[in-house]
């Protein structure tokens, strides 16, 4: 059996996360456990934690951290 695949998603829409994670919870072969965070202060921390194998972004979520070209996650930290 396949080890248990650590999952975040970082959404600040509700439905997002539950149309995101139920889809996930449909592929056969990989168990999951699925976590959610809803704001910008818990996901920097969360990604800072390093304890996922898979991150599921809201790309609107990180604009505040764009320059003029693109969008650099690290930036936010």
């Amino acid at each position: 059996m396949a080890s248990t695949l650590k999952v975040l998603i970082i959404d600040d829409d509700e439905d997002d996360y539950f149309i995101t994670s139920k889809y996930l919870k449909e592929v056969e072969g990989f168990p999951m456990e699925i976590s959610w965070c809803y704001n910008i202060q818990e996901a920097k921390k969360e990604l800072k934690s390093n304890q996922y194998d898979f991150y599921f972004l809201d790309y609107c979520l990180f604009l505040w951290c764009k320059d003029t070209t693109n969008i650099y996650i690290n930036k936010c930290f």
